[in-house]
C-alpha cells in the first residue's frame, strides 16, 4: 500500500493527506497546514482557527498543530528516533530483521 503524506499533484487534480489521521483530503475544505508542513483535518487541530479562508490548506500557527506540539506523532518521525537511540542506519535494521526472520509472514507474526 502506498501511503501518501502533504500535497501531492498530478495533471488532473491536487490531494492533501492529513498527517494524524491519513485520511485523503480530495475535499480539502478544512484542512490546514502548519509551517513545519503537517497537514490536518481541522478536527485534529488544537484550538479555534479561522475557517473562512478562500484556498485550502490554509496555513496555521504551529501552535494549532498536533504534531508540532507532540500530542501526535507521525510514523517515520518515530522511526528515525528509534534509529537514532539505538544508533542504527535503515541497512542496520533491514540486516537485523533478515537475520531474525525467515519469511515476512514469521515477521508479521512478530508485530503483532
Amino acid at each position: 500500500m502506498k501511503i501518501r503524506q502533504g500535497f501531492v499533484s498530478n495533471s488532473s487534480s491536487s490531494s492533501f493527506v492529513c498527517s494524524v489521521c491519513g485520511e485523503d483530503g480530495d475535499n480539502y475544505n478544512e484542512l490546514f497546514e502548519c509551517s513545519n508542513g503537517h497537514v490536518m483535518c481541522s478536527s485534529h487541530a488544537i484550538g479555534d482557527l479561522d475557517t473562512e479562508h478562500t484556498d485550502y490548506p490554509c496555513n496555521v500557527n504551529i501552535q494549532h498543530c498536533p504534531i508540532c506540539q507532540l500530542k501526535e506523532f507521525e510514523d517515520k518521525d518515530l522511526f528515525k528516533y528509534i534509529l537514532k537511540i539505538n544508533n542504527m542506519s535503515k541497512e542496520d535494521l533491514i540486516k537485523l530483521v533478515k537475520q531474525n526472520f525467515k519469511s515476512y509472514d514469521l515477521y508479521q507474526r512478530e508485530l503483532k
